[in-house]
């Protein structure tokens, strides 16, 4: 009987399904973003609307293709940050803020405007962010 290989098969599989888990659950539903040039930031939010994971793709910055994971905060005017810790400090990564638009601002570069995509972000798929973000050297951790 081949029962200890199942065995190591079966804890293998569970294994293998936590270290690609995202670290909160997901929602349904991605949204994605583009900038200047070939920059789309793709943002994963977690089912509870309290987190998300931002996927930041095509410009020349060592964020490129990572996953930064970020809080999100809402204030009362409608206006939402998505917060990052770097070094032990907070930065605020996105500003979804009606009034000024949608901002991306990254260590070492220039604030740059972000215009949402609808059609694109219907291909968005939020555990694959999760994913990546749990892959070895996909985060910005």
């Amino acid at each position: 009987m081949n029962t200890p290989r199942i065995a190591l098969g079966l804890m293998l599989t569970a294994l293998s399904a936590a270290a690609t888990a995202a670290p909160f659950e997901m929602a349904a539903h991605g949204e994605s973003y583009i900038g200047p040039k070939t920059l789309t930031v793709q943002i994963a939010p977690s089912a509870k609307g309290d987190k998300a994971l931002i996927k930041i793709l095509g410009i020349n910055h060592p964020w490129d293709g990572k996953v930064v994971m970020a809080d999100v905060r809402e204030d009362p005017l409608g206006r939402t940050d998505y917060v990052v810790r770097l070094q032990g400090q907070e930065w605020v990564l996105l500003k979804n803020h009606a009034e000024r638009g949608i901002r991306l601002s990254m260590p070492g570069a220039q604030d740059m405007s972000l215009t949402f995509q609808r059609a694109d972000s219907l291909d968005v798929v939020p555990a694959h962010i999760g994913s990546d973000y749990e892959r070895p050297g996909g985060a910005v951790k």
